[in-house]
């Protein structure tokens, strides 16, 4: 009651004694810990305040208490809009309550981001993540890939085209399983599972001497896996 008196009064710095005394007695209170906050960020101490603000959204996360979580999320949000840690708790709460469209709009929100600001190489995590939400979605894995390529990654990047080239198959997206096999192809020879795809991708497309050749390294990558 003091620490929020003096918060409204203005008097902060009293106000953030006071809170911070009640909670050397009892840190499990939220609301003093979301009042403290609030007073940082009046404060303009902005890396404390963030912390404060999730430590307490996680705490009613934990509780299961998600709407607290999410108003509180909010509140900070108003605060600071870019802090990136706010708007992945944004995503964790919401992948919790099965809100998966909600959490799918925040995660490209971060992508369109990290994109604007020129760190598009930052979002492998983001796009994992959305691929992992929603397999049905192929760009997520597209945007992967592509991203692996610009990091330099290329196992991953094959690996990812690898498992496209599966997935469009298993769809008879025939000219997607070449465009994918063939750009995996130039990193690294083929696995006989996706060089198999890519024959028959070919022979439903009607490319009868690309079929052939590929089935001739479709012989090679099965001979080099059984020895």
């Amino acid at each position: 009651d003091e620490a929020e008196r003096a918060f409204l009064d203005h008097d902060h710095e009293r106000a953030e004694a006071a809170a911070r005394q009640a909670l050397q007695f009892r840190s499990d209170l939220l609301e003093a810990r979301l009042l403290l906050a609030n007073i940082l960020a009046a404060k303009g101490e902005s890396a404390q305040a963030c912390d404060e603000f999730i430590a307490v959204a996680e705490n009613y996360i934990r509780q299961g208490a998600y709407e607290d979580a999410d108003r509180v999320l909010e509140r900070a949000s108003m605060d600071f809009p870019d802090n990136e840690d706010l708007l992945l708790l944004k995503v964790h709460s919401a992948e919790l309550q099965q809100k998966l469209d909600r959490a799918e709009a925040l995660l490209l929100e971060l992508a369109q981001r990290r994109e604007r600001s020129g760190r598009k190489v930052e979002n492998a995590g983001v796009y994992e993540k959305l691929a992992t939400l929603f397999p049905q979605k192929l760009g997520y894995l597209e945007n992967l890939a592509e991203i692996h390529l610009e990091r330099r990654e290329f196992d991953k990047a094959v690996t990812t085209l690898n498992n496209l080239a599966f997935h469009y198959s298993k769809e008879g997206l025939h000219e997607d399983v070449v465009r994918v096999a063939e750009k995996a192809a130039a990193i690294r020879r083929p696995e006989a599972g996706v060089q198999s795809v890519y024959v028959e991708a070919l022979i439903a497309l009607g490319e009868y001497e690309k079929a052939r050749t590929a089935t001739h390294e479709l012989i090679l990558a099965y001979t080099e896996g059984t020895m």
